[in-house]
């Protein structure tokens, strides 16, 4: 496990995953966002990688801010992220905390940046194929959509030395994993995903 958490550090650039040596593109909705777009999303993740999805590898500091989820201010959509959040909660594939309770309130300050990217560089590494497949999709579609989900998450296709990885976007990037890697199956990955209805890719690998 601590292999592949070095693997990833040491191929991804955590300041800007595009700016990464293997960065192969990305897709993302194409305008405002529908209903249904990040279970899409999810759900063609899930297909196409359905041949090696038992061995994904999870290099996640995701964690949801109790502050926010729940909060958004729209009724249902409230009700929606706390449905959705249950299962990778109770799963440990995330955690729950409060930025407030834990890191104050004086926001910009020296000592609350510092609390904060503490926890997004907390990193776990999880085997995707120990779970139930309806909690890795809640899972995926949290941080797709859930307002109040922060954190990095990695996902990796060891077999293609691939890092696929859900953007705020409704979508997904690519890191190809050293020279070994895959490129063509991280390609048609993003070709097919840019072809979904209301969505686009750019590959530049």
């Amino acid at each position: 496990m601590n292999d592949m958490l070095s693997l990833v550090l040491n191929s991804v650039n955590l300041d800007g995953y595009g700016s990464s040596p293997g960065f192969v593109g990305y897709f993302e909705k194409a305008a405002k966002y529908k209903p249904g777009m990040a279970e899409v999303v999810a759900d063609f993740f899930c297909e196409f990688f359905a041949e090696w999805l038992h061995d994904v590898a999870m290099v996640s500091s995701l964690h949801i801010n109790a502050d926010q989820v729940g909060h958004s201010g729209d009724v249902l959509d409230d009700e929606r992220n706390l449905a959705l959040v249950k299962s990778p909660m109770s799963a440990g594939l995330i955690r729950r905390l409060s930025y407030n309770d834990e890191f104050g309130h004086d926001y910009g300050s020296a000592l609350y940046e510092a609390a904060i990217e503490g926890i997004w560089t907390n990193f776990k590494v999880f085997r995707i194929g120990k779970y139930q497949p309806v909690v890795f999709r809640n899972l995926l579609i949290c941080r797709l959509l859930v307002y109040g989900v922060h954190g990095h998450c990695f996902l990796v296709v060891e077999k293609l030395g691939l890092a696929c990885y859900p953007t705020d976007d409704v979508g997904f990037g690519v890191v190809a994993l050293g020279d070994d890697a895959d490129i063509p199956a991280a390609r048609e990955f993003l070709r097919r995903a840019g072809a979904l209805e209301g969505f686009r890719a750019a590959i530049e690998k």
